[in-house]
């Protein structure tokens, strides 16, 4: 884990439920990290453990100013960040959580790319599968209609 020793990682969601576990691990293995959380779909004892030990910016991920403020001097970008409805709503309203997810991406990645980070992980959601998705449930099935 020498890789992310002195890092300058910021981390998107990182006080959501995944996003604190990753961000708990990358203070553990030596990286020095920035999180970016509106809180809207956590809470702050989900980083309670490490919250001496990281960068917190409350600020909303669709706002351009804000990644940019969050993502300066850093080199890595872990984008965690996600709209979250729950199963139902994810059913009824498809357009709305593509979209939405799809700027959640598109605009800290464009920001990313304004600061200078030149490592980026994006990350997806198990809510990709389908409902009749066989278990264990092979990346394939993703791409089921």
């Amino acid at each position: 884990m020498n890789f992310w020793k002195n890092k300058k990682v910021v981390v998107t969601g990182g006080a959501g439920f995944i996003g604190s576990h990753v961000s708990e691990l990358l203070v553990k293995f030596g990286a020095k990290v920035t999180i970016l959380d509106d809180f809207s779909n956590a809470t702050p004892n989900n980083i309670s453990s490490i919250k001496d030990s990281v960068n917190l910016i409350r600020g909303n991920a669709m706002d351009p100013a804000v990644c940019k403020k969050a993502f300066q001097k850093n080199e890595v970008l872990i984008n965690m960040v996600a709209k979250v409805g729950g199963i139902e709503y994810n059913r009824t309203h498809q357009a709305d959580m593509f979209y939405n997810n799809a700027l959640l991406e598109l605009i800290p990645l464009k920001a990313a790319q304004e600061c200078g980070i030149k490592r980026v992980l994006i990350v997806s959601s198990a809510c990709v599968y389908p409902h009749e998705a066989s278990t264990p449930t092979p990346e394939s099935e993703g791409f089921l209609s």
